[in-house]
């Protein structure tokens, strides 16, 4: 939770246009992910799909292995209105996070990025 929160306050940077690295967060995302996917429940899903679409606009590439493998693994949906419903459930802010959220969304979602 205290990683994922991190990586949304870091959102407001990329809104305002400015491309700080934060690759600590991403670094200890990358370790953490694949283990909460190892003990989730049904409950955790919203959650984790709010945690990976928010790292991977702001701390990650969508393109690196295990996020990808995470994403396609927790979001069913091929559609990104049907995602985007999903993620403004959880913390939301459409005007800081649609545009970039739905880059990041179209680029996991290309098959030429495995």
């Amino acid at each position: 939770m205290r990683l994922a929160m991190l990586a949304y306050l870091t959102t407001t940077f990329k809104a305002l246009g400015t491309n700080m690295p934060f690759q600590w967060i991403g670094a200890q995302l990358a370790e953490v992910v694949p283990k909460l996917f190892e003990k989730r429940d049904e409950e955790d899903v919203q959650f984790l799909l709010w945690g990976l679409a928010i790292t991977g606009i702001s701390v990650v590439s969508p393109k690196e292995r295990w996020f990808r493998q995470a994403w396609m693994e927790i979001a069913p949906a091929r559609e990104w209105d049907a995602v985007r419903r999903r993620l403004m459930e959880v913390i939301w802010i459409e005007i800081a996070h649609d545009t970039i959220g739905e880059a990041m969304f179209d680029t996991v979602q290309d098959p030429g990025n495995k």
